[in-house]
């Protein structure tokens, strides 16, 4: 049975758009990255949000000030959190969703490094994501609820503050664009997955 309630904070992973997406009951995710060296506990407390704005257009006509009609001219979805945790394979993340730096290694009386360019350019890179929380269904507590968003792009302004009273954390608007390859393309913005029984 489920509890009704979900509560704590899911986790979330990145791969190249067209990776398949692992089966709800799983309790590992294999062949995808988790955004954070630990997860969700460098999270901020706001946790994950999962914005879906829309753009409403009512129709009225000259036989009377009623409205006829509601339709839907705009949808956007957005997955949203902060990490704070900025050790540069995670740091490189906020950065047009980046998967690598560049490697400089130690010199004679040099110091070696992870770099990469604050510029990001025209292009915008995009890749799939997987938003989990296990044994978080509200319909059957042992199982999962699971985000499948096939293309995102990181659309957050950046702003970043250093200072002895708080903490450096990195913002993710994680933008949802439309691929019609998806699930047959009937669900080109993903879709929700709430476990409801175990595999047989």
């Amino acid at each position: 049975m489920g509890i009704e309630i979900i509560n704590g904070t899911f986790e979330v992973y990145t791969a190249a758009i067209n990776t398949a997406y692992e089966d709800i009951a799983t309790d590992t995710i294999v062949g995808w990255d988790k955004i954070g060296t630990n997860g969700n506990r460098l999270y901020g407390e706001d946790g994950v949000s999962m914005s879906l704005s829309q753009e409403m257009q009512k129709h009225f006509f000259a036989g009377g000030t009623e409205v006829l009609k509601i339709s839907r001219s705009q949808e956007e979805l957005m997955i949203s959190f902060t990490l704070f945790d900025l050790v540069s394979a995670q740091f490189v993340k906020a950065f047009n969703l980046a998967t690598s730096t560049t490697d400089t290694g130690a010199g004679s009386g040099t110091g070696g490094h992870q770099s990469w360019d604050l510029l990001r350019g025209l292009s915008v890179d995009g890749l799939a994501l997987l938003v989990r929380g296990n044994n978080k269904s509200p319909d059957l507590i042992t199982e999962n609820v699971q985000i499948e968003i096939p293309h995102v792009i990181q659309a957050a302004n950046l702003e970043i503050v250093y200072n002895k009273a708080d903490d450096a954390g990195l913002k993710f608007e994680l933008q949802a664009v439309a691929d019609y390859t998806y699930n047959s393309g009937n669900s080109p913005y993903g879709r929700i997955l709430i476990g409801d029984e175990i595999p047989s």
